[in-house]
């Protein structure tokens, strides 16, 4: 054939894959194409991608003295950089379409010796799978701003774990949505965003996120782009930028629980703004301990929600849903995490499972999490101190800076003393002397001798973090614990602790 009268055939949009064949005569190879052809050519062994970056780009876009050692008789030799391995990787990419080159292993590539007669590139979209099939894996486009948005809030739930699966993201798109899904087996998080293209697998969530993580405002337009490969590889390319992950199928994710059961029924709704601002106070005094699971989830009764860990309780009024429900804290304070500054949110029920759905933008997100019907949530009521021996009003800010000032430094759950005699001192020790401050209080119905309370001062900060601009202070005995009731929704109870 007369190469010499072949007109080439166009690149496609995203570059060539090796699936790809095109009629491309030698002549039409750029410098670079030619320089790796002509590094397999000499060969007799095939070529891996790192033995021709460091052949035929050594020091490929790296600083002078950089990428390169010195010889014993003085020679300095420059070797392959992770530029020179991209750039190899693009020729390789078209000369295998041209049919010059061909993959014989895993990242070995060799020239064929007489160029085969090639057939037009088709980037038409495959046909329709055969029913019971799965689908073909192509190309996948999204922007760069909104898919980091996403991964790095599922990245957070996403743990690695004795399940792999676990650490990654499963995306499927099919068309112009793209879903997004991560779990950590107690809350289930979906998100969906525009795409455009056909993808289904998991993706490490961690790495994926970096990789996609705009370096600044303008890189957040930019596209990324998910290109598969051959075997369980994907390749993630953001403008010149590529880098390879390793997929798992779709079908080894944990399938969503909710999805199995019966009808979704709506259960409440609320303005994004007012439950996530609850919810970030309430969440506060939820416990960690696992062993005591019973004071480790917020109770969505009627009228409000509440959390204790058996050192504090915060209780906030808000409608809450037809049905009491104790959910996990671990649930509910990823919720907090993602709700907008404006908007709707809705709880809808299937049985034990509860799913709050609501958008941020482009983006729609659902939580998913299981009502613990197991563990009985402590008598709460109970706990709220009804009687006091003297009240305080004082404003929020000033003893909210009084505490933060004083609590000791370095310390985990540093604990400080509150005395009230007319106004309130908040006092530490400092091992060599007594650090205090005096916040003036608004009224005070205390009478005689000082009275002095050792708390922790964390406990303290949490619990005045957020709210009206006035607190109502009821103290009890030295060992009784302090009620706040903030604004006219919020009640917090501090146990005391020993001086």
């Amino acid at each position: 054939m007369n190469q010499s009268n072949v007109t080439p055939a166009p690149t496609p949009r995203g570059g060539f894959r090796h699936s790809h064949r095109a009629v491309i005569p030698e002549a039409a190879l750029t410098f670079r194409e030619q320089k790796v052809l002509a590094a397999l050519r000499s060969s007799t062994e095939p070529q891996s991608v790192q033995d021709l970056a460091r052949t035929c780009f050594p020091g490929f876009r790296a600083k002078p003295g950089k990428y390169e050692t010195t010889t014993a008789d003085g020679t300095k030799v420059r070797h392959a950089t992770a530029a020179a391995y991209r750039a190899v990787l693009n020729q390789l990419r078209r000369l295998i379409a041209g049919s010059f080159a061909q993959k014989t292993a895993r990242g070995t590539y060799a020239a064929l010796t007489d160029q085969q007669p090639a057939t037009t590139i088709t980037t038409t979209q495959p046909a329709a799978p055969a029913a019971g099939a799965p689908k073909e894996t192509v190309k996948m486009i999204i922007r760069r701003g909104l898919a980091h948005a996403v991964l790095s809030q599922l990245a957070r739930i996403a743990h690695i774990s004795t399940m792999p699966v676990l650490s990654h993201v499963k995306l499927i798109s099919d068309g112009n949505i793209l879903t997004l899904e991560a779990t950590d087996l107690t809350t289930h998080i979906t998100a969906t965003i525009p795409s455009s293209g056909r993808f289904t697998g998991c993706l490490p969530a961690a790495a994926l996120a970096a990789f996609v993580k705009p370096e600044d405002a303008k890189d957040k337009q930019a596209i990324v782009e998910l290109l598969p490969e051959e075997g369980d590889k994907i390749t993630v390319a953001v403008e010149a930028a590529m880098t390879t992950l390793c997929a798992l199928p779709a079908s080894d994710f944990p399938v969503r629980p909710g999805d199995k059961a019966a009808a979704w029924k709506n259960d409440g709704s609320w303005s994004t703004s007012q439950l996530a601002g609850a919810l970030e106070w309430v969440t506060r005094a939820a416990g960690t301990d696992e062993t005591r699971r019973h004071l480790c989830g917020v109770l969505f009764a009627k009228g409000e929600l509440v959390a204790v860990d058996g050192h504090r309780l915060h209780r906030v009024r808000i409608p809450g849903m037809a049905r009491t429900a104790l959910l996990p804290g671990t649930s509910i304070t990823a919720l907090a995490r993602l709700l907008p500054k404006s908007g709707e949110v809705t709880a809808t029920r299937a049985g034990e499972f509860v799913r709050f759905a609501f958008a941020t933008g482009d983006v729609k997100w659902e939580v998913e999490t299981k009502i613990d019907t197991e563990s009985q949530f402590p008598p709460y009521e109970q706990v709220i101190p009804q009687h006091s021996n003297f009240t305080t009003d004082v404003d929020r800010e000033l003893l909210l800076r009084a505490v933060a000032r004083m609590k000791p430094k370095g310390k985990r759950h540093g604990g400080v003393r509150v005395v009230v005699n007319g106004a309130i001192k908040i006092e530490r020790d400092d091992g060599d002397g007594i650090a205090s401050t005096i916040v003036q209080v608004l009224r005070s119905s205390h009478r005689g001798p000082d009275s002095t309370i050792g708390v922790n001062g964390d406990y303290l900060i949490d619990a005045l973090s957020s709210g009206g601009d006035m607190v109502t202070a009821r103290f009890g005995g030295e060992l009784d614990p302090i009620r706040f009731d903030i604004g006219s929704d919020r009640t917090a109870v501090v146990m005391p602790m020993r001086q």
